[in-house]
């Protein structure tokens, strides 16, 4: 009975390390990292996660800490140490994903997605799909954002199937919203790119994540203007701009005008 107990508690500290992988979602809203924790409990579409040291798991813990308080310079440097000392893959993976973060909301392109390329290396080799899945989505953005949205499909593509996989529906969520964007920044398949948007929001929708709500929103109201349907367009950026003015979002409510004040003039 002692020993079950010290195993719970050995997986819960492994989860609670987990806290600290997240997504990189690109310019629009960066996630961040820990926002929603996700566990190591159990088969995850392979073997069971192997543990971390209680030395990585502290290490993490302080990187959610700095991360917090904005401190990323002794974040990256606590993210460094692990990737330098850990024997787990998947620590070392987390670490990684918190590099490329960092990295890349600093304007430091080429090093995050070495970073996340790394990371996805030691997801794989931990045998963990969750983190790949993070990982390509993470990658996928870079290319979104660099102009190479038929790569970003490419790797958007896997890390939907592989959430999918998995059966996380927030990652699902996401990753279908960021195909979504590189099929409508490429001018490609619009249909499937309105169809993976609407269920993005109904899931967002749900869950009351109004930023997500509303980049959704907007995006189909590009969609939208795409497909040279002006007034449902603007259906949708009004509804966008009524939520985000609800939530009392400067950021969101300026961006929201300004696509308005773009279709409105043209």
């Amino acid at each position: 009975r002692k020993h079950g107990a010290c195993t719970r508690a050995a997986r819960a500290r492994a989860a609670r390390a987990d806290d600290a992988l997240g997504a990189f979602c690109g310019r629009r809203r960066p996630r961040r990292p820990g926002s929603r924790p996700e566990g190591a409990r159990g088969r995850e579409g392979g073997r069971p996660a192997r543990l971390p040291s209680r030395v990585d798991e502290a290490i993490i813990a302080q990187v959610n800490v700095f991360i917090s308080r904005g401190d990323l310079v002794a974040a990256v440097s606590r993210c460094e140490q692990i990737v330098a000392s850990s024997t787990d893959a998947r620590m070392r993976g987390i670490a990684l994903q918190n590099l490329g973060t960092i990295h890349a909301q600093n304007g430091q392109i080429l090093t995050a997605e070495r970073a996340f390329r790394e990371s996805l290396g030691n997801f794989h080799k931990a045998d963990y799909p969750r983190g790949e899945a993070i990982a390509l989505n993470n990658l996928g953005r870079l290319s979104l954002d660099k102009g190479d949205a038929a790569g970003a499909v490419t790797l958007l593509e896997q890390a939907h199937q592989r959430a999918r996989d998995v059966e996380d529906l927030e990652l699902v969520g996401l990753t279908g919203l960021n195909i979504a964007w590189a099929y409508c920044a490429s001018g490609g398949d619009l249909e499937r790119a309105q169809d993976l948007a609407m269920s993005a929001m109904g899931y967002f929708s749900g869950c009351n994540n109004h930023y997500r709500e509303i980049e959704c929103l907007r995006l189909i109201g590009e969609i939208n203007e795409r497909c040279q349907d002006a007034a449902n367009a603007e259906r949708c950026y009004e509804c966008a701009l009524r939520l985000a003015e609800e939530i009392g979002s400067e950021v969101e409510v300026r961006a929201t005008t300004d696509r308005l004040a773009r279709l409105r003039g043209s």
